[in-house]
């Protein structure tokens, strides 16, 4: 009965550590990522329905499965990434959250996601205008330049006439 409730605890500290991981650490640092290669306008990625929610959501769970288990084996690599803090079976979750929030170099990580962020998010969004702008421009005077509109396939493509 008592390794039953002991496995319990264990499989529950488990599941904690991996959340903490994943939503502490994970998420801003893969929302950066992916505004990024949105930033870049790679079609693979940006195009795609649900494509950044579900980079975010994997690279997350590998980020909180790999930390766990490579970052007491690799401290100097993974330095800035691992936190025993969250695999501390003797703290509850709030307490984890808070001690993490306590300290310092978390503040500094915390406003820098902020930075990064924010402004990635301006130049996604100030970028990603223009570029629509741009194609929409294209398709009603496809005569004004030589470039092939974003989106534009062999089979909705006109023949554009070169002047020359």
């Amino acid at each position: 009965m008592i390794a039953l409730a002991a496995s319990r605890l264990a499989n529950r500290n488990r599941l904690e550590c991996l959340a903490l991981y994943a939503l502490l650490q994970g998420v801003p640092l893969y929302s950066g990522v992916a505004l990024m290669i949105m930033l870049i306008n790679a079609s693979e990625f940006a195009d795609q329905r649900y494509g950044a929610a579900i980079f975010i959501a994997m690279t997350s769970t590998l980020h909180a499965l790999v930390n766990p288990w490579l970052g007491p084996k690799f401290p100097h690599f993974f330095r800035h990434s691992h936190e025993p803090l969250f695999a501390d079976p003797a703290l509850s979750f709030a307490e984890k959250v808070s001690r993490w929030l306590a300290q310092p170099k978390t503040a500094l990580q915390l406003l820098t996601n902020l930075l990064l962020l924010s402004t990635l998010a301006v130049g996604v969004a100030s970028i990603r205008r223009c570029t629509r702008s741009r194609a929409a421009h294209l398709w009603q005077f496809p005569d004004c330049c030589n470039e092939t509109p974003a989106g534009a396939t062999s089979r909705n493509l006109k023949p554009l006439r070169v002047v020359g």
